[in-house]
């Protein structure tokens, strides 16, 4: 399963448009950065922004059924700031915890059901993709 799900996934964001060239889709960015989007729902977690200069922070309970996760968190275009991520069980006895500040590609599979997840950008410019799913 774990081996099927990020080659799945690398797919689903690479199909989300046609060209790997930003500047070929038209679009004009500052209408879309810092507008994060977000999904919470069974066995799934996903946030996603292209930031400038961001600040925010997010306490959200999570809704999986499993006792183990993949996560995901892809920072491209890194400019400057630091994002914490904190994702916790039930009484926070077992936690995933990373602080970023520069580009990087994390892919793992704890073994604990997640309940909490605490989200930090401070002062962040680049583009965040951090999704969560079941392992089961």
């Amino acid at each position: 399963m774990k081996k099927l799900f990020i080659p799945v996934l690398l797919l689903l964001f690479n199909s989300c448009y046609n060209s790997s060239d930003p500047d070929q889709l038209n679009i004009n960015t500052d209408l879309i950065q810092n507008v994060p989007v977000s999904s919470n729902v069974t066995n799934a977690y996903s946030y996603v922004i292209a930031a400038d200069n961001f600040t925010s922070e997010h306490n959200l309970t999570l809704d999986f059924d499993s006792t183990s996760f993949v996560c995901s968190l892809t920072i491209a275009a890194y400019k400057a700031g630091t994002l914490d991520v904190q994702i916790f069980n039930k009484d926070s006895s077992e936690t995933f915890v990373r602080k970023i500040n520069s580009g990087t590609v994390i892919t793992e599979f704890p073994s604990f059901k997640p309940e909490k997840l605490h989200l930090v950008l401070d002062q962040f410019t680049g583009n965040v993709s951090l999704s969560l799913a079941s392992d089961d």
